[in-house]
């Protein structure tokens, strides 16, 4: 049996991933451009009402210059 990748990650706690957006200094369209999403998909990982793909957690990390582990829950 192999195990199998997660294909969507589960953000940390709700906030988490705007708290450090706005720390940044980045508004929703910076942070968006960034990480190569569009801003309502952005808004809506910020909300807590969609999930990102775990290339795309990579690329909110790599945005926010932090590891990813800091944005799982």
């Amino acid at each position: 049996m192999t195990a199998t990748q997660p294909t969507r990650a589960t953000l940390h706690k709700h906030g988490e991933l705007k708290r450090r957006r706005v720390l940044a200094g980045l508004d929703q369209e910076e942070m968006a451009k960034r990480a190569r999403i569009s801003w309502p998909y952005l808004s809506l990982l910020e909300s807590g009402k969609r999930s990102p793909s775990v290339k795309v957690l990579h690329r909110l990390a790599a945005a926010l210059d932090c590891p990813v582990e800091d944005l799982l829950a």
